[in-house]
């Protein structure tokens, strides 16, 4: 079977190449877009495209840029549709994280809804998201499929290494947190820094890693710090050094926005490397069955997901003090769970069923 991944691959998230590895182990031929587009037989054989975040748009367009980007990709749905090429639309958050064009988000993620085949939710508040929005009638073609685990394109670190990384940072046998990915608005830096001036008296570092385009927000970030216990690796991670970060850490904080998010790729890292977080009670977070090794929280409003974020870094930093290999016991039974049933293949399988499905 022909099929197109779209994006086939991104630099910042590994979704994409676990998706595609998954497919390929079934035996299924996966190629990228920019391919078909240069080799119009392979388009026209394609039984099958995959979308991903299709429906975003960069931050960097202009407004005529944006309206032309629009218009093409609504051209590109229609074209699949005329050449009844089968569209699976993948729905990896409520909308659009820090959008500046949240109406032609919303648009043409609507018209993917409307013309794919079958649409992909990563967790089953997805599924509740999509029938509030677009009535019962929206679940015949919506699926549950999980987020897959990390562990097949992971390297994990060495012991000595991740020794090596602790001691650079200044822990010793101090606990890490961590934050790791794109420095955006949406994940509330804000509150870890806040949160790391209430626990200066306490033996934790904090650990900031991760690029940020926004210069004039990492500026503002950075005026904001007044505890000591903070430290700050501002670039592009590549991915060896994040997993060993992930490795290092006792525990993620991982305080998104839920208006916004329904998954988090950050925490199927940390769990495939065996690393419990603090985080909201988003989409995929609510379908994990080992919710006891996560220190998950919830909130109505900005005031309440402070106080809230910080009572649960609090416990966890009074587990950490009470018991040091606690957090290491979460993380391991997170792990197990990961690859019980997370791996590649099973998610693998779970598309291939989707795919016979949809092509006979």
């Amino acid at each position: 079977m022909n099929t197109i991944y779209s994006p086939y691959h991104l630099a910042f998230n590994s979704y994409s190449d676990l998706m595609v590895d998954a497919l390929k182990k079934q035996g299924i031929r996966v190629e990228r877009l920019g391919y078909a587009r240069k080799h119009p037989g392979y388009l026209l054989s394609t039984k099958i495209i995959n979308l991903n975040f299709f429906e975003n748009f960069s931050k960097d367009f202009t407004l005529p840029k944006a309206f032309a980007v629009y218009v093409l990709k609504s051209l590109f749905l229609t074209f699949c549709s005329l050449t009844h090429i089968k569209m699976i639309y993948t729905m990896h958050n409520k909308r659009q994280h820090d959008s500046r064009f949240p109406r032609f988000n919303r648009k043409l993620a609507r018209k993917l809804i409307r013309k794919s085949s079958a649409i992909v939710s990563l967790c089953t508040e997805g599924k509740r998201i999509l029938s509030s929005e677009y009535g019962d009638d929206i679940l015949k073609k919506v699926v549950v499929i999980p987020h897959p685990a990390y562990t097949s394109v992971i390297q994990e670190a060495t012991g000595e290494r991740v020794r090596h990384v602790r001691e650079k940072l200044g822990c010793g046998n101090k606990m890490l947190c961590v934050f790791l990915g794109a420095i955006s608005p949406y994940k509330n830096i804000e509150m870890i820094l806040k949160v790391a001036e209430e626990y200066e008296s306490k033996n934790v570092v904090f650990l900031i890693a991760g690029n940020c385009q926004d210069k004039a927000y990492l500026h503002k970030l950075k005026g904001k710090q007044i505890s000591t216990n903070i430290k700050w690796d501002i670039r592009f991670v590549p991915d060896e050094e994040a997993n060993c970060y992930v490795q290092a850490a006792d525990l993620l904080l991982l305080p998104y926005n839920k208006v916004s998010s329904l998954n988090s790729g950050t925490v199927f890292l940390a769990a495939s490397l065996g690393t419990t977080c603090v985080i909201p009670n988003i989409g995929s977070v609510q379908d994990f069955l080992q919710k006891e090794a996560l220190y998950i929280y919830d909130y109505e409003d900005e005031t309440e997901h402070y106080v809230n974020f910080k009572e649960s870094v609090g416990k966890a930093i009074g587990d950490f003090e009470t018991d040091y290999h606690c957090l290491t016991r979460l993380g391991g039974a997170l792990r197990r769970e990961m690859d019980r049933h997370h791996s590649v293949d099973i998610i693998g399988r779970k598309y291939a069923t989707l795919y016979n499905k949809l092509v006979t």
